[in-house]
């Protein structure tokens, strides 16, 4: 069931993108737009690579800095406990001390 809901929200907001372009195309901005020149205005190949690596420096920080301003929110204002990291431990014998002897231990603490 999940996947077909899944499936319906793709669905649902392709068709929105769909008619919010048709009513975009509608506007008289839209016919000074070529979208074939798309691209053209750059004098060098490696422009658009420039754009694309100032975009993601300043998305990146700014996904990792919402995640953290969330995180903080949802502590101090909603006041959710931050996950707690479970501590493994294993049972470990010291050395030179055999299992009699952590037995023996064992009995004598009761």
């Amino acid at each position: 069931m999940r996947t077909a809901k899944r499936i319906m929200v793709v669905w649902i907001l392709a068709f929105v993108v769909i008619v919010v372009w048709a009513v975009i195309s509608k506007t008289p901005w839209a016919t000074t737009v070529d979208p074939l020149t798309a691209g053209k205005s750059f004098t060098h190949w490696v422009e658009p690579f420039r754009e694309l690596a100032g975009m993601l420096l300043v998305a990146v920080p700014a996904v990792i800095l919402i995640r953290f301003g969330w995180a903080w929110f949802a502590r101090t204002v909603l006041g959710r406990e931050a996950p707690q990291r479970v501590r493994v431990q294993g049972r470990s014998t010291p050395i030179g001390v055999s299992q009699d002897q952590d037995a023996r231990e064992l009995v004598r603490s009761r």
